[in-house]
């Protein structure tokens, strides 16, 4: 029923669960706790390399299916589990993604930082880290959570989510700006959406 953040002024993790993902959480919240802490929410593309990395694999992990030992889905929901439906951030070592996160795949669904646009996806972009549409009604959430099937659980699974509404299977992770590269084009457009009535 509680998320495992609450704010009094700052934000503060409940008691023994320090260690878990903030969840429960609205696109606002979780943007405005990313500004505190000085960083940000991925962009959908960040998102989606840090859980894939450079390769076309299926999963964080690679290409072999989900297990119980890769992923938090809903399969592995157990009698003794059933009322602690999330992991631990560091849990789950053996799905970690090529830049050695966790829980990419599983556990809690992650907001970023894109609005939602269907059809984003479906034509060429001419830059290699689109920043999605202007605006739009829901925002993009990546990596499926406990909840879902393992089917909704891979690399390149996106979904929409209200930005003021509450999940317990909602969370995020902070992205924080590199320097560019040398000679690499910094991306300073976003692409107007297109009436999708």
């Amino acid at each position: 029923k509680f998320g495992t953040l609450y704010y009094d002024g700052r934000f503060h993790p409940r008691p023994s669960l320090e260690n878990y993902p903030i969840n429960n959480i609205t696109w606002n919240a979780a943007d405005e706790y990313c500004k505190w802490k000085e960083k940000r929410l991925p962009t959908e593309a960040e998102w989606e390399k840090a859980a894939r990395g450079t390769s076309a694999q299926a999963y964080p992990w690679g290409n072999i299916s989900p297990s119980n030992t890769l992923a938090r889905y809903f399969q592995t929901w157990t009698k003794e589990e059933k009322h602690n439906v999330m992991v631990p951030v560091q849990a789950l070592a053996e799905g970690q993604s090529p830049y050695g996160l966790h829980n990419m795949a599983g556990n809690v669904k992650e907001w970023v930082d894109d609005w939602y646009d269907r059809e984003y996806y479906n034509e060429q972009s001419e830059y290699a880290n689109p920043r999605g549409p202007i605006g739009g009604e829901f925002k993009v959430v990546r990596g499926g959570s406990w909840r879902d099937l393992k089917g909704f659980i891979y690399s390149t699974y996106r979904n929409s989510g209200n930005p003021n509404s509450r999940m317990d299977d909602y969370g995020f992770r902070c992205a924080k700006n590199a320097a560019p590269a040398s000679g690499e084009k910094k991306l300073t457009s976003r692409v107007v959406p297109r009436n999708n009535g």
